[in-house]
């Protein structure tokens, strides 16, 4: 019951070629990583390592090597974003706080009766 729609998949030819197509692309590298990788140090030993081979890490100064810039970026942004959420809550509380004042205070004034002082 369970095999059937997988044959009829495995064998439909439509989707054969396209596996073939794709197989074909896939496999269409000129060359394997391996061999590149041996090429590349074949070429750095034939030179002797000249300066054009080597990479811009180098010539990079020690507070860009080490992403100081973008770490300050990010802490100072990490800094700016809390202080305005914890604005926000602090303004939300005050609110609330505020509310509940309001309605237990117009609730007191309508329980309170006249004081009326009995002096004989």
């Amino acid at each position: 019951m369970y095999n059937r729609p997988i044959t009829t998949k495995l064998y439909c030819i439509i989707l054969q070629a396209n596996a073939q197509k794709v197989q074909k692309r896939l496999s269409n590298k000129p060359r394997h990583p391996a061999q590149l990788a041996a090429d590349v140090v074949e070429r750095v030993i034939a030179t002797g390592g000249d300066p054009y081979l080597a990479t811009k890490m180098h010539s990079l100064s020690w507070w860009q090597l080490s992403l100081l810039d973008v770490k300050l970026f990010l802490a100072a942004a990490g800094a700016a974003m809390c202080v305005v959420i914890g604005g926000l809550f602090w303004l939300v509380w005050k609110l609330i706080k505020g509310a509940i004042r309001l309605c237990l205070g117009s609730r007191r004034l309508s329980q309170q009766q006249p004081v009326h002082n009995k002096m004989n």
